[in-house]
């Protein structure tokens, strides 16, 4: 059996997604991302700049869209 100290973290979409409908989604990010990406993810965040830019990608409006329908 592996030791669950040493699991991979990850990002699971259905898990994010429960999180999120509980109001637990930053929770849900801080326990399951990795060092580096967390780091990434929160200098994105905390840049208005790049925050926009990112949210303006044909890519996130698809996203936006795609959760907006699922309400």
């Amino acid at each position: 059996m592996q030791d669950p100290r040493k699991q991979k973290k990850g990002f699971d979409p259905a898990a994010f997604q429960a999180a999120a409908k509980a109001g637990q989604q930053q929770a849900y990010l801080q326990q399951n991302l990795d060092p580096d990406t967390k780091a990434k993810l929160e200098a994105v965040l905390n840049d208005k700049e790049r925050l926009q830019q990112m949210l303006n990608s044909p890519q996130a409006k698809a996203l936006m869209e795609k959760l907006g329908r699922q309400r």
